[in-house]
């Protein structure tokens, strides 16, 4: 098997969309071999609900944001990057609800993937999600969370279940290998 994978990236077809989806995506392949290495591919999902094109505007400078502070960050690995990018743009997004004119029952959920070599790093918020197809099998990226309960007499503050939604996030990370 040759060290390189092939991708396809696309949305539906207009005709198999909801007239209210605003599915966004973006990706970059760095074109230097270093930042290659280092910081792999990134491709960007984000699923809109409640949408309109306020929020879709928005949601394309989070994903702008994003692929921004994750190619900056050279402090931290991969995840540990995309995680803070992801927390950059949803502090941006949320305090900036009103004057981007989102509204108010609506949000952003994102799945970021980075496909460095061999290993794919994956950061979701919210119920978006993508699919890596391999060998003819599907494999949900990422894989989903084991569920935990929660103490209630424990207070904890309000965490965004989508971008914007609140001033702090706990995406969920995974880090895995594509060889097979």
């Amino acid at each position: 098997m040759s060290n390189r994978f092939a991708t396809r990236i696309g949305l539906p077809s207009a005709e198999e969309r909801p007239a209210d989806a605003f599915d966004l995506m973006a990706f970059h392949e760095p074109a230097t071999g270093s930042l290659a290495r280092t910081k792999g591919s990134l491709f960007l999902l984000a699923q809109l609900t409640g949408g309109s094109a306020s929020l879709a505007r928005a949601a394309r400078e989070a994903l702008d944001v994003i692929q921004r502070d994750y190619y900056y960050d050279l402090s931290a690995g991969v995840t540990v990057s995309l995680s803070r990018a992801l927390a950059g743009a949803n502090r941006r997004l949320y305090h900036g609800r009103r004057r981007l004119g989102i509204p108010r029952r609506s949000g952003v959920s994102i799945v970021a993937v980075v496909i460095r070599a061999r290993e794919a790093h994956a950061v979701k918020l919210g119920p978006a999600s993508a699919v890596i197809v391999r060998d003819g099998r599907m494999y949900e990226v990422p894989p989903p969370p084991a569920v935990t309960e929660e103490d209630p007499r424990i207070r904890r503050r309000r965490v965004a279940a989508t971008l914007g939604e609140a001033l702090e996030v706990e995406p969920y990370t995974w880090h895995g290998s594509l060889a097979a």
